[in-house]
Parts: C-alpha cells; sequence; structure tokens
C-alpha cells in the first residue's frame, strides 16, 4: 500500500514531491535508505539523498527499520495532510508486523 501512495506523490508534481521527499529526510534522517529499500518507490521520490545502509546485526536491523517507518509514517501524517491505515487481515500478521 505504501508503494502505491509513493507513486502517487510521484505523480503529483514536484511541489509535493519536494514536501514529501524533505519532510521524510528530517524525520528518517540517515534511516532512509533502509525505507527505499524496502519501498522502490519512495526511493524514486527522495531519490539519491539517502544512503544505502550499512550491514549491520539482525537486532539493529529491526529496530533501524522500525525508528525509520514510524519516523516516515509520523512526517507523512499532518493536520493539513491526515493519512488513515487500513489493517485488512490483521489475525494473519506476524509478530513482527503486530509490533510495528
Amino acid at each position: 500500500a505504501f508503494n502505491e501512495y509513493f507513486e502517487v506523490i510521484e505523480n503529483s508534481g514536484d511541489e509535493r514531491i519536494h514536501l514529501t521527499s524533505t519532510a521524510i529526510l528530517e524525520a528518517t534522517g540517515d534511516c532512509a535508505g533502509v525505507l527505499a529499500v524496502s519501498f522502490p518507490s519512495l526511493g524514486k521520490i527522495i531519490g539519491g539523498q539517502c544512503k544505502v545502509p550499512a550491514q549491520v546485526g539482525v537486532k539493529e536491523a529491526q529496530h533501524r527499520f522500525e525508528y525509520a517507518f514510524r519516523s516516515m509514517v509520523k512526517s507523512m501524517a499532518t493536520p493539513s495532510n491526515p493519512l488513515v491505515l487500513f489493517l485488512d487481515d490483521l489475525q494473519w500478521a506476524d509478530e513482527y508486523s503486530l509490533h510495528l
């Protein structure tokens, strides 16, 4: 669902792309590259402005992704641009997804 959302942003014009990429990059800092790996359409929006994540241990990678994902969602949900997440079939989610 996030890939589709970022594709909509990508097709919304330069101003919206700039606002979205700036907000996400400011919120996630050096962790933006982690998200670009998981969401290729986000990588198109933030472009070469994100670093490729360094190889780290499993736990650190998990914490880094959680931080980046939560920061990204917080940056996308604003009073002027509310964000609604519809979680379908939540009963099938794994423990990691529920924690996130």
